[in-house]
Order: C-alpha cells, then structure tokens, then sequence
C-alpha cells in the first residue's frame, strides 16, 4: 500500500462478498446500509488488537 510505503500505518478494508456478485461494490448502491455489521466487527477486533500489540 502507499500509505504504508510512506511510513503511514493502514488497515484496507475491503468486503470481497459485497451483494450479490458484489453488485455494489463503487456503484451508487455503495452505501452503508449495505455494509455487514459482523465483517465491522471482525476488522475492529483485528485492529484493536493490532494497536495493543504495539
């Protein structure tokens, strides 16, 4: 990633099961009703333990 390149921790975030053949992914029905609430909690409990770790 560029951020991290530059010295700038990052996490990217991406959804790989986003609607039906990821029909939503960077469309205008990308929105964040769509968004699952269970995969928001799988990467902030990977994130919170990342940033304790340091």
């Amino acid at each position: 990633m560029a951020l991290q390149k530059g010295g700038i921790h990052a996490i990217d975030v991406v959804d790989f099961d986003y609607g039906p053949n990821n029909a939503y992914w960077h469309t205008t029905d990308d929105t964040i009703d769509k968004v699952s609430a269970a995969s928001l909690k799988i990467v902030g409990d990977v994130a919170v333990a990342l940033v304790r770790s340091q």
